[in-house]
């Protein structure tokens, strides 16, 4: 109660230790020389917001972009110069007055109508004859009728008790023939298993579509992460594509099997290669592939260091401006919105952003390969923060879910198919089928742990960036956190393309200038180590024939003249 003994120390459980900080912050007070335009952004004082992210977090062991990060120095006294407050700053008239005031035969039709029109308008689109669609369907076949005319035969298959109906007149009634729709998916009901084929077979493309989407959605996704995490992100993409050609090798060796299980010795070697292929993908006694990796790791560890120089040079430049501020200065980091709003905060030129300083800065003085092909954005790629903010992890789990129920499905239709059918009409489909569905399980399985892998690799993402929910929100999601990014990362590399053009042009005119000064130095080099004749030479000699022949000739001339 107010005015009470306080408990003493250690008397508060739980979490309460996690609330004790130092009192004065990490950074020392910047005091620049001329007033500067403020950057309004939201600090981070590890001293006060690390216990804060300890209690968001549930753990005392957080480790963020923020401990680490240093501020590269930069030039001072151009940053005032540009980015000074405005003297005697020219009064402006009041928004409001910047505006102006505005100025035959009977047949049996069974079907009601729009049943029968929508079978008419199929029939009338397939230009196929029904054996066309008989062999499609039972030998998987698609020279004739692709998988799209196929689903939409699936979905106008005849119901049982439309066939009811039809089967009922053809007993009853057998001189009136049937409409041409009745008769068509009568016929089509007379294909074994006509359904329960077409489902399956139109399934198996849909799932390869479904599984690929989300695989090439999760894959950026987590790749996106390891680069602002400072991670390998090159690693990640050749054990991703390592994958993909293992499933395929693996594919294709179980076909070999099945062609030639009766040769011993082909199953021999098969047997050999697929252990090559393994010792191949695993990489233990490839110096090749080893030296491949670590020329992946070291560049892609450089360009995940870019990102981290890029924010230190906002946090550099945002405490230089926020000098003297309680509230804004003295920061260990930053809240990511104020990235967007960079390009806002304008030079006493009128022209020159905070951004456009920093880009500029930073091909200056960090890009060593400024201007030339080998070039890298030192951030991540405008459109692969796009592609990540789609994500929702709540949405890929129902696909996933989904495409397993799907699967299920599938494969007991599988085996109703093969145990239904004449022997006749048990292959391709068996084989197929069974082959797809093994395969089908084992990559829904990869994207399932693909799936938790992002979402554990997101909450190191939220944590290292000391990211906080959105108002009304409980937690950090995909959309929200990569949102900060998207237009600071696009507006930054259009900057960037703009300046690395000028060095590009630059370079060129530093190498002509070169060639030309090179062409001068040369013709100077050959003028001076012309020879001179030699005394008693034959040169000489005729130089001295030649004054000789132009003395008289002079004297003549003269007394000519006289």
């Amino acid at each position: 109660p107010p005015g009470g003994i306080p408990p003493p120390p250690g008397a508060f459980p739980g979490r309460a230790h996690l609330l004790q900080a130092p009192a004065a912050p990490r950074k020392q007070p910047v005091e620049p020389s001329s007033p500067m335009k403020p950057l309004y952004w939201n600090r981070i004082q590890l001293h006060k917001d690390k216990a804060v992210m300890q209690m968001q977090f549930g753990t005392a062991d957080i480790k963020t972009l923020w401990d680490k990060l240093e501020e590269p120095s930069f030039n001072k006294e151009e940053f005032e110069e540009l980015f000074a407050k405005p003297q005697n700053t020219p009064k402006r008239k009041p928004l409001s007055d910047t505006y102006k005031k505005p100025k035959a035969k009977k047949v049996a039709k069974l079907l009601d109508s729009k049943r029968s029109q929508q079978v008419g308008i199929l029939m009338s689109s397939l230009h196929a004859e029904m054996a066309d669609i008989e062999n499609a369907v039972l030998n998987m076949d698609t020279t004739h009728l692709d998988l799209e005319n196929l689903n939409a035969l699936y979905e106008i298959r005849p119901q049982s008790e439309e066939l009811d109906k039809i089967k009922r007149h053809l007993v009853a009634s057998k001189d009136t023939p049937l409409d041409k729709p009745e008769q068509f998916l009568f016929e089509l009901s007379n294909i074994p298993s006509f359904g329960d084929r077409v489902f399956c077979f139109t399934f198996q493309a849909q799932f390869q579509e479904n599984i690929a989407t989300i695989r090439q959605r999760l894959n950026n996704f987590k790749n996106v992460c390891k680069l602002l995490l400072g991670e390998d992100e090159g690693q990640g993409k050749k054990e991703t594509e390592e994958k993909d050609k293992s499933e395929k090798t693996g594919s294709d060796n179980e076909e070999a099997d099945k062609e030639e299980a009766d040769k011993e010795e082909t199953v021999a070697e098969d047997g050999k290669t697929e252990e090559k292929v393994m010792d191949k993908e695993g990489g233990s006694d490839s110096g090749e592939e080893k030296e491949k990796e670590e020329d992946t790791n070291a560049e892609t560890m450089e360009a995940s260091g870019d990102v981290q120089t890029v924010l230190g040079l906002v946090l550099a430049f945002g405490n230089y401006m926020n000098g003297g501020n309680r509230t804004r200065g003295q920061a260990d980091g930053f809240q990511l919105e104020i990235l967007a709003k960079l390009k806002d905060v304008k030079g006493k030129d009128g022209k020159t952003s905070l951004l456009h300083y920093l880009v500029i800065y930073y091909i200056n003085n960090f890009d060593k390969e400024a201007g030339t092909e080998h070039a890298k954005l030192p951030i991540p790629e405008p459109n692969d923060i796009n592609q990540a903010t789609l994500v929702k992890f709540d949405d890929i789990g129902k696909d996933l879910r989904k495409l397993k129920r799907d699967l299920d499905g599938c494969e007991k239709k599988v085996a109703q198919v093969v145990d239904g059918s004449e022997d006749k009409y048990i292959q391709p489909f068996k084989d197929n089928m069974q082959k797809f569905v093994k395969k089908a399980q084992k990559e829904h399985r990869e994207q399932e742990d693909n799936l938790e892998s992002c979402q554990m690799r997101f909450q190191q993402v939220v944590i290292f960036f000391g990211v906080k929910p959105r108002p009304g929100d409980t937690e950090v999601t995909p959309p929200y956190f990569f949102s900060l990014w998207t237009a600071f990362c696009r507006d930054f590399k259009d900057i960037w393309k703009k300046e690395q053009n000028k060095h590009a042009k630059k370079k060129v005119e530093t190498a002509k200038k070169k060639v030309q000064e090179m062409k001068e130095e040369k013709k100077s080099q050959v003028a001076s180590t012309q020879r001179k004749a030699r005394p008693g030479g034959l040169k000489e000699k005729l130089m001295t024939k030649s004054k000789s022949i132009d003395v008289p000739l002079k004297e003549n001339t003269k007394s000519s003249k006289e």
